[in-house]
């Protein structure tokens, strides 16, 4: 990918392997001197999928970290994409220069799975009447899963937002 490779705060880690688990690229070991997850800077794909699925928020991927996504959320934008920087970046682009007038505030992110519920949250907070997740198609996900767990996550977001009395249609996966 390119990239660094995900880092654990081993202060932060619940030793729950849910990242063990689900890394699609096996870059996840047991480090028993710490008692925590360790990641491979070798096998490492830099997807950010343990990032969002690590419920203590122990991991972060550098250049992707929640913060500097959550500062690419313009406020006032009609829609925020977040979009697959390896199939929807530059599907993005080319829909964005044919222009229909909808202010649409793309961020760029390495893998729809990368992307958290509360960056969705977050940009409905900030004003955008839609929110697109854009990742691969599930079987040409360059992550494997990445994609298919970013539309499930978009999919219990809307179902919640739903039963809270909002419009759940205003959050989708593409």
């Amino acid at each position: 990918a390119g990239r660094e490779a995900a880092e654990v705060d081993s202060s932060k880690c619940a030793f729950c392997l849910t990242c063990f688990r689900i890394c699609p690229h096996g870059a996840v070991s047991v480090d028993s001197e710490k008692n925590a997850a360790s990641i491979s800077v070798v096998s490492c794909q830099a997807c950010g999928i343990c990032v969002a699925e690590c419920p203590a928020k122990a991991i972060s991927l550098p250049g992707f970290t929640d913060e500097a996504l959550a500062a690419g959320i313009e406020a006032g934008a009609s829609m925020t994409v977040f979009a697959c920087e390896n199939s929807a970046v530059p599907a993005g682009k080319a829909a964005k220069m044919q222009g229909n007038g909808t202010k649409v505030n793309m961020v760029t992110v390495p893998c729809a799975g990368k992307v958290d519920p509360r960056l969705v949250l977050a940009a409905l907070e900030k004003g955008a009447q839609k929110v697109l997740l854009l990742g691969c198609h599930p079987e040409s996900c360059q992550y494997l899963s990445g994609s298919s767990r970013g539309a499930k996550r978009i999919k219990r977001l809307s179902e919640m937002l739903g039963k809270a009395g909002f419009d759940g249609s205003r959050v989708a996966f593409g």
